[in-house]
């Protein structure tokens, strides 16, 4: 996923950049943090859709003191407290 990613990075901005004097476009470097931060985003909002549906249908309906998380916001708060504490 993350060549892909890549890939479509660098082909977007190749266009974009003038190449003077035989430059070769964007540094390795930077389409790498690019794509990397793409496809973080990419699997956080996968990861926080999947969680919400796995709070709300099963956590909800087998411990009774959990309540309902109404966004994923609620739970992209929740994940961020558990590192904070657990790691």
């Amino acid at each position: 996923m993350r060549e892909v990613l890549e890939k479509c990075v660098r082909a977007c901005l190749d266009n974009s950049v003038e190449k003077f004097g035989g430059a070769k476009g964007m540094p390795s470097s930077t389409g790498e943090a690019l794509s990397s931060l793409i496809s973080l985003v990419i699997v956080y909002i996968i990861l926080l859709l999947v969680g919400k549906f796995l709070w709300n249908e099963y956590l909800v309906k087998y411990i009774t003191i959990v309540k309902p998380i109404p966004g994923v916001i609620e739970l992209l708060a929740i994940s961020v407290i558990c590192r904070l504490f657990f790691f």
